[in-house]
């Protein structure tokens, strides 16, 4: 990856990286009193994208998960952020 500079925003690393959580939808449109209108429906999540950097994906889930087991300041962060969402 050499820099994390050569990427405009966090969401193309992630992309890159193969994090980046893609959407499908197959009913954008659908026809009320015979009118072509858009539908109100939310787009679904699939899951993460296909096309990636294998190496960088393995290193960045490698990172979160020794981060959240070992004793640390990234193992305390995660607690707290498990705390506060089953509140």
């Amino acid at each position: 990856m050499q820099t994390p500079h050569r990427f405009r925003t966090k969401r193309q690393l992630w992309a890159y990286s193969g994090l980046a959580v893609t959407t499908h939808s197959s009913a954008d449109y659908r026809f009320v009193n015979g009118e072509l209108q858009r539908a109100r429906n939310t787009t679904n999540a699939r899951g993460l994208n296909d096309n990636r950097n294998p190496q960088l994906k393995n290193l960045f889930k490698g990172m979160a998960l020794s981060g959240s087991v070992r004793p640390g300041p990234w193992r305390d962060f995660y607690l707290t952020l498990q705390n506060r969402v089953s509140i």
